[in-house]
């Protein structure tokens, strides 16, 4: 497992003083990454192989999402098994960012549950635009990505300073106001892997082009459990 760190600093030397220097990053949220266990990403395969197959008689789940994406389907035999891992990422959140405990909506600790989950079966030229997610937490898991950092590579903005065909972006303001942006270029080595995140943080899925396949990646919310 793994994560951006809140706070980062670094020791500068000043060589006309002849001093170290302290240069602090102000602390903000971040994201949490990592691979999910093989069983669990083997109950997901399955579920998604099963989808895949019958367009007709799955789920369909599009008319709740922003996605501008013919194919995106309910979950339902994996989740709570995919619930029990994505509630502990929630937990380990907290503790690199603690970002939950700040979030006042009772008086009392909340248990997490994920709400839903869903698959989004992305074809070339389709995409997800800017938008957020309904509660807390949410997720996104690649299941599969039909392209290599060289596909990446000769898509028509391969010369331009913001190549980003295929590529998940996250938005967010600086100390300045102004908006910036970390662009995960996942390929074919990412499967299995997820970036947990809040779920108010902006983000959009660019399209990608030429490759014939689905980029399939596994989505969901994470919310407080009200008893």
């Amino acid at each position: 497992m793994s994560s951006f760190k809140p706070t980062t600093e670094a020791h500068l030397y000043d060589p006309i003083n002849h001093e170290k220097q302290m240069a602090t990053h102000i602390p903000n949220f971040g994201l949490l990454s990592g691979k999910i266990p093989d069983d669990l990403f083997s109950k997901v395969e399955d579920e998604v192989n099963t989808i895949y197959s019958d367009f007709n008689n799955s789920s369909f789940y599009g008319h709740k999402l922003a996605g501008n994406i013919k194919n995106e389907y309910g979950l339902s035999k994996c989740k709570k098994d995919l619930e029990n891992f994505m509630v502990n990422q929630a937990l380990e959140y907290d503790k690199a960012f603690d970002y939950g405990h700040q979030i006042k909506i009772a008086d009392k600790d909340m248990p997490y549950i994920m709400k839903e989950s869903w698959v989004n079966f992305q074809a070339k030229h389709e995409f997800n635009p800017f938008h957020t997610h309904t509660g807390i937490y949410s997720f996104v898991l690649f299941v599969d990505i039909p392209y290599t950092e060289e596909d990446m590579s000769k898509s028509p903005g391969a010369k331009s300073n913001s190549n980003c065909a295929g590529a998940l972006s996250f938005y967010y303001t600086d100390i300045l106001g102004g908006m910036r942006d970390f662009t995960f270029k996942a390929s074919k080595k990412d499967k299995q892997s997820f970036i947990f995140f809040p779920a108010k943080l902006p983000h959009s899925v660019h399209p990608f082009y030429e490759i014939d396949t689905y980029r399939i990646t596994v989505s969901g919310n994470i919310i407080y459990k009200n008893d």
